[in-house]
């Protein structure tokens, strides 16, 4: 009889832990399931991603990449080679150890690199974090497609060169101003007759000691009045109406410009009177 108890005890324990091991395997399997659900996910809008993270070990090889789906020229080569020593040229690589030993120190700046694929140059913007998982040492990269943003960089740059170019022949220039201040900032520094920039026109300036004082009087009053049809109507109802003011220029001579602008409301409810100064040739 004792045998029995004893026999019925153990195969109840028994088949208990075997429920228990079905169990966690069931839920193990729904787990990896939808995780896999999850993943495919990723492949509609797999030409939109431009965000992986990519785990490497302390000798940098690949461990995993992840999302699963994703149509990155750069994302298939690292699940091709397992490596970015293999991927990165010698220059490049090398940099890039220096950037990881360099983690503790500027762990905000990020390490920037090109990438061509055949069709055309990508740019990609790399963040590293070194994570311990008892003795192993895995580093975490999270890779960010940026050719979007460098291009319209670039662009601005070229737009923002040939505004300069234009400005400087013509001898005009962009400003702004703070509408509660009464800040002037030269957003474009004034040009000399020879097309040279004069230093002392750069950024915030005091406009009303470059200006004869009945000038800016009838500047400042110009001001009060849009501001007042502004927040009335809120709009620029009289933005192509400017004022012809005269500026003091290199070795304190007076020029004639042509003050047009418009008034902008920015994020923080603060009202900006910015435009273009038209240089005239009043003979």
């Amino acid at each position: 009889i004792m045998n029995m108890q004893v026999s019925v005890g153990l195969l109840i324990a028994v088949s208990f832990v075997c429920f228990l091991v079905i169990t966690a395997f069931v839920i193990v399997v729904l787990l990896i399931r939808d995780l896999l659900n999850k993943q495919k996910i990723y492949s509609v809008f797999s030409n939109y991603l431009g965000d992986f993270l990519v785990i490497v070990s302390k000798e940098g090889r690949l461990i995993d990449a992840t999302p699963t789906y994703i149509s990155d020229p750069l994302y298939n080569s690292i699940l091709r080679q397992k490596s970015f020593k293999k991927i990165f040229s010698a220059a490049e690589y090398k940099r890039f150890l220096e950037y990881v030993k360099g983690l503790d120190a500027y762990p905000d700046i990020p390490f920037v690199f090109s990438q061509d694929s055949g069709d055309g140059l990508n740019w990609y913007e790399i963040r590293a974090s070194m994570q311990k998982q008892g003795v192993d040492v895995h580093m975490v990269l999270l890779l960010k497609n940026v050719t979007l943003d460098v291009e319209s960089r670039t662009q601005r740059d070229e737009l923002k060169e040939k505004v300069d170019m234009l400005l400087q022949n013509t001898g005009d220039f962009l400003w702004s101003m703070d509408v509660d201040t009464r800040t002037f900032t030269f957003l474009t520094p004034l040009v000399d007759d020879e097309g040279r920039a004069i230093p002392r026109t750069q950024g915030v300036q005091d406009i009303r000691a470059m200006m004869p004082e009945d000038d800016y009087a009838f500047f400042d009053k110009h001001l009060n009045a849009r501001i007042v049809e502004f927040r009335a109507k809120g709009q620029n109802l009289s933005e192509n109406r400017g004022v012809r003011l005269r500026l003091q220029g290199e070795n304190g001579k007076l020029d004639w410009y042509a003050f047009c602008g418009r008034l902008y409301t920015e994020e923080n409810a603060k009202i900006v009177f910015r435009g273009l100064a038209r240089r005239l040739d009043m003979q």
